[in-house]
């Protein structure tokens, strides 16, 4: 009788899994996430077989969803900050999934449960951007050989805002001192938080009064954002030189 070369151990209430590798490099022993034996199992037996194919064929490696994310939350310190709860909701779709696995059917599907559940079309949309900005990442990083087409719902246009003078200073006044010039510099240009910590000096031209926001890198191919600079934008960037080599 054959040797198994799946072991299957339970900790607590989730089952484990270890496998010697195809390859030669050793024992692998993984978390399978679930407390179902069954899919732990089916988990463990994909795995083992895509690393057999690439040792032994030489094919691409597949990458599970789980290893996306975590190279997109590793591509910027600030993502594990905070609890991103369209992730974890998404877990339960995509957790066991590989990314090459991840096409418009099954990103439809994951749209019309989150729709069901009452929440407005700018909150499925939220999802959804979760999703592209992890296959995009994977994408960048030859991970995965193109990203599916995802189809946003229609949103209402945004309700302005405006502050006045006045507000502004009392929200100012309110902030810690490592937030005051990104908030005085959202007002002066209507940036997002996320465009102006990821500007850099040299998408900055300070005597012409323009700058520039990158939408997207790497394969990716996206548009810049061209920001014309008013006397407040220009006064928080002067403030600003000589503080870091790169970022703004």
């Amino acid at each position: 009788m054959s040797k198994q070369p799946i072991k299957l151990y339970k900790r607590g209430e989730i089952w484990h899994y270890a496998y010697s590798s195809p390859n030669g490099t050793g024992r692998i022993r993984k978390s399978s996430g679930t407390s179902d034996q069954q899919k732990a199992l089916e988990l463990a037996a994909r795995e083992y077989d895509t690393s057999w194919r690439v040792a032994k064929l030489g094919e691409r490696p597949e990458y599970t969803w789980i290893e996306a994310v975590v190279v997109w939350l590793n591509e910027k310190p600030e993502r594990k900050e905070n609890k991103n709860y369209d992730l974890i909701w998404l877990d339960k779709y995509l957790a066991n999934k590989c990314i090459s696995e991840i096409d418009r059917n099954l990103i439809n599907f994951i749209k019309k449960e989150k729709q069901e559940t009452g929440v407005k079309n700018r909150t499925v949309n939220g999802v959804l951007q979760q999703i592209r900005g992890v296959l995009n990442c994977a994408y960048e990083n030859d991970m995965l050989d193109k990203v599916p087409a995802i189809k946003m719902l229609p949103e209402p246009p945004p309700r302005q805002v405006m502050l006045t003078p006045n507000q502004e200073k009392r929200l100012v006044d309110e902030l810690p001192d490592h937030l005051i010039p990104i908030v005085i510099f959202a007002l002066a240009t209507g940036l997002r938080m996320s465009n102006i910590t990821g500007l850099l000096w040299e998408n900055v031209d300070i005597k012409n009064r323009h700058a520039w926001v990158n939408i997207g890198s790497g394969k990716v191919k996206t548009e810049g954002i061209g920001i014309p600079l008013n006397s407040v934008a220009l006064y928080v960037l002067e403030n600003l030189q000589g503080k870091h080599p790169t970022n703004v």
